[in-house]
């Protein structure tokens, strides 16, 4: 469990929380591995990241399990019964045809996000999701695949990039003028972009609102972050209204202008 499936984890959890589950409750949500598999508390030499997310052995007890002294995914997926699966592993193919499968046994549209980037350790492709999901299957890729068509149709993709919370958290801390940025600004932000996604683009299997829509996503999770920053008594005073137009004005317009070269020594 390295920084960045740390970080994800962490934000799933705070928004959890923030939905109103306990600890308990958020604990038996998320199955968290690492290279000597599923955590559970008896582990030895876990950091302290991990030790919130590791499942007590009552839990897994009764576990059909392939190997008595590991915990593997393949066990995870199969006993927990997951919905989502997000990979941030570096290890290409890591989410196999059988996993993907059983997956979408667990349930008719299961979310799988292969986060790991370049393309040749994603831990699955949105091929892949396609061919095991019959096309029903949710996907968020770290990069750029080609597209994936299924008996002629599209299957929809997402690529989930930096760029929708960043440069938009970013803005709105600065706008707001916030002494530090709060981990719940980040959720503000993500809750931001999810509400972007349409009725009929969510339909369509989209996670993430188009990439063409940046500029608008950016504006929106600004305005969110410095909402959350002024409730949150680290923000400037302003309404809604006021804080919607300083973005506006506040966002760059990138400008290109012909350019033509003189003369060489002219």
């Amino acid at each position: 469990m390295g920084q960045a499936s740390s970080g994800v984890a962490i934000n799933i959890r705070a928004e959890l929380r923030a939905e109103g589950l306990s600890d308990d409750e958020i604990r038996r949500r998320i199955f968290a591995l690492d290279q000597p598999g599923l955590l559970v508390e008896d582990m030895t030499g876990l950091e302290p990241q991990m030790k919130p997310f590791a499942q007590p052995m009552a839990a897994v007890t009764g576990w059909v399990l392939e190997k008595p002294d590991r915990i593997s995914l393949r066990d995870v997926v199969r006993n927990a019964k997951p919905t989502v699966l997000i990979g941030l592993t570096a290890q290409a193919g890591l989410f196999d045809r059988a996993i993907l499968e059983r997956m979408a046994a667990n349930d008719p549209r299961p979310v799988i996000m292969p986060l790991s980037n370049p393309n040749s350790k994603s831990e699955c492709t949105p091929a892949d999701v396609c061919a095991a999901t019959k096309g029903m299957g949710l996907v968020a890729t770290g990069s750029p695949f080609p597209p994936v068509t299924r008996d002629g149709k599209p299957c929809r993709m997402s690529q989930c990039n930096n760029m929708y919370i960043f440069p938009g958290v970013g803005l709105g801390a600065l706008v707001a003028k916030s002494s530090k940025v709060t981990p719940g600004m980040f959720l503000a932000a993500s809750r931001a972009v999810s509400g972007l996604v349409t009725d009929a683009q969510r339909e369509n299997g989209a996670l993430l609102p188009d990439m063409k829509e940046i500029r608008e996503v950016s504006f929106h999770v600004a305005c969110a972050v410095a909402r959350e920053a002024r409730d949150a008594g680290l923000g400037r005073l302003l309404s809604d209204e006021e804080y919607a137009e300083v973005i506006r004005k506040a966002q760059w317009e990138p400008r290109y202008y012909p350019y033509r070269p003189g003369p060489i020594g002219g």
